[in-house]
């Protein structure tokens, strides 16, 4: 036995209820008037309550603050690069020898050789996308592919950045991360 409403009855009763409320509303002797003494009791009541506290200004600036704040967080947490699952060692991958050869030759980006790559890769480092390169060649750390890169740095400095060979402006990659004096 199904106790479910016809649903053709329901719209029609539901219709009806509804009639008879618009005829309700618009016909003023439907309803009695309202005592005297509640209205002046309602009045009353309304006249001595507390008004509301408005929320201060302050408050709400700080409110807005925080939640700026923690979009800012989210955003920056969600557009880090994920940990290696194989950590570089802590000392740089690349031997010093080999840093200063690179200077000296012409610089090799392998995988990041279109212009795009190289460009959203200098982006996710912190460079202006057309910086200029002083020296790069592309290898291997931990049989992953990756690409070395040296680059200007404050005054008498020099970057050597070691990323991933799929490095964008959104994840760098960086892999191994130096600063070394130019000579």
């Amino acid at each position: 036995m199904n106790s479910d409403p016809d649903p053709a009855q329901a719209l029609a009763e539901s219709a009806a209820v509804r009639r008879e409320l618009r005829r309700l509303g618009a016909d003023d002797a439907s309803a009695p008037d309202v005592p005297a003494h509640v209205t002046a009791r309602v009045g009353a009541a309304l006249r001595n309550a507390t008004p509301p506290r408005p929320v201060s200004r302050r408050l709400t600036l700080g409110v807005a603050i925080l939640a700026a704040a923690a979009a800012i967080l989210g955003v920056i947490s969600l557009t880090r690069s994920p940990a290696s699952p194989n950590p570089v060692a802590p000392t740089f991958p690349v031997p010093e020898t080999q840093l200063r050869a690179a200077l000296s030759e012409p610089p090799d980006l392998g995988p990041l050789a279109a212009p795009d790559r190289i460009r959203a890769c200098l982006t996710g480092l912190g460079y202006a996308p057309g910086q200029d390169i002083l020296g790069a060649r592309p290898l291997q750390i931990e049989g992953r592919p990756a690409v070395l890169l040296l680059l200007p740095s404050e005054s008498a400095q020099l970057r050597t950045v070691v990323v991933d060979a799929t490095c964008t402006a959104a994840a760098p990659g960086v892999l191994a991360d130096r600063t070394m004096k130019r000579h």
